[in-house]
């Protein structure tokens, strides 16, 4: 089944228990419907405006945070919008999406993921 919901690619800060010269953490992650109830959720919890389309950056935000969450990552959302320094769609093989026309409808409400 091909999910229709956005991968990411997230690059974290170095957390401050790191050295000054730590690299930042970059994490590639697969969102699915979770992700996009914990949006809802979130985003009505903080009253939040919902996502415009694509442009939805603080929908893709909290989606990643979400995912993160489900392969073990312990941080709130807020401190993971504080160390979230970058968030970028990228396809399945793992290339940045830069143009508006190779960005895949994203929609963190859709309720249509079809399979394949």
């Amino acid at each position: 089944m091909k999910l229709t919901t956005p991968r990411l690619r997230v690059t974290l800060a170095p957390s401050v228990n790191d050295s000054l010269t730590a690299d930042p953490v970059v994490i590639e992650i697969q969102t699915d419907h979770r992700d996009q109830v914990a949006w809802e959720f979130v985003r009505h919890r903080k009253n939040w405006p919902p996502a415009q389309g694509t442009d939805g950056i603080l929908a893709l935000t909290v989606m990643a945070w979400s995912a993160c969450k489900r392969d073990g990552l312990k941080v709130t959302i807020d401190e993971f919008i504080e160390s979230c320094i970058g968030c970028d769609l990228v396809d399945e093989d793992g290339n940045l999406i830069r143009k508006a026309s190779e960005v895949p409808a994203v929609n963190p409400t859709n309720p249509a993921a079809q399979p394949d």
